[in-house]
């Protein structure tokens, strides 16, 4: 908001967090149900999911006011994404995406918030590195602060479920109209794949939703189970069988596994720190 005045302004950068958009090209693409999602199933998802906004060094910029005045404002970049929180053996933990630009910056930081956009804590990036359970440069598990798991609804997690192509999945993501909501749509799995050394899955959005930058990190959800997690946004174009295309949008997630939500040690922050699935903390 910019305040016509002489005190400084703030003024809030928008930056997507989503990975590098994928073109892909399909074929026809004639399923036209209308595909509804379980009440229930969509409040225990919307339960279990958190926001996380992380805001980057703070710069001073010159910005012209309405009346033609220069004025200085404070500018920040905003990196969102979305996180589950699981109850694994009876410790709570935040699975996520892993492009945040950094996990250990002093000079930035984060704010989690629960669905509907209330803000359940605050931190700088050192304290958000000592969350750090587990990273394999698609997906992050973090230790969940207790005001968090306090505001929420743990998702009892079981590592009994998988998605294979053809299934129906739920996704959490962000809400196209509302600011700082999360939504729960519906895909569909197209590719079951390996990519980057990863399991992923490729989903298509149904019923004429979209996935956008920022939903990165949303839940995917099958049959009550959280079984992966968004990491980039995908847009298959396909013929409409009118001689013309349409375009419909879907992402890319990697999927759950085991190993990521086992007990680890803490990470600790600085030069030191011990490294999960092959990457190291910045430092």
């Amino acid at each position: 908001m910019l305040r016509k005045a002489t005190t400084t302004v703030i003024l809030v950068i928008m930056l997507t967090v989503l990975a590098t958009t994928v073109l892909a090209h399909v074929e026809n693409v004639t399923d036209t149900t209308a595909y509804t999602i379980d009440p229930n199933r969509r409040q225990a998802i919307l339960n279990a999911s958190i926001r996380i906004v992380m805001y980057g060094p703070a710069r001073i910029v010159e910005i012209t006011n309405d009346n033609g005045a220069t004025e200085q404002a404070t500018s920040r970049k905003q990196y969102n994404g979305i996180g589950t929180v699981v109850n694994v053996d009876g410790e709570h933990r935040i699975v996520t995406h892993d492009h945040w630009p950094t996990m250990s910056d002093a000079r930035f930081t984060i704010q989690m918030l629960n669905a509907w956009g209330t803000v359940l804590t605050e931190m700088s990036g050192p304290e958000f590195a000592q969350l750090l359970r587990y990273r394999d440069g698609g997906t992050v598990v973090l230790l969940t602060p207790q005001t968090v798991s306090d505001a929420v609804e743990p998702f009892q997690w079981h590592n009994e479920t998988d998605a294979s192509v053809g299934d129906i999945v739920y996704v959490a993501r962000q809400h196209p109209t509302l600011d700082n909501i999360i939504d729960v749509v519906v895909a569909q799995v197209e590719v079951d794949r390996t990519h980057n050394g990863r399991q992923t899955v490729d989903l298509r959005t149904l019923n004429g939703d979209v996935i956008i930058p920022g939903d990165s990190g949303g839940g995917v959800w099958l049959d009550g189970q959280l079984v992966g997690n968004m990491w980039s946004t995908k847009i298959n174009v396909a013929a409409d069988g009118n001689g013309g295309t349409v375009a419909t949008t879907g992402c890319i997630a990697a999927e759950l596994a085991v190993e990521m939500l086992v007990p680890m040690p803490r990470a600790t922050n600085g030069e030191n720190a011990p490294a999960f699935g092959g990457y190291q903390i910045d430092g």
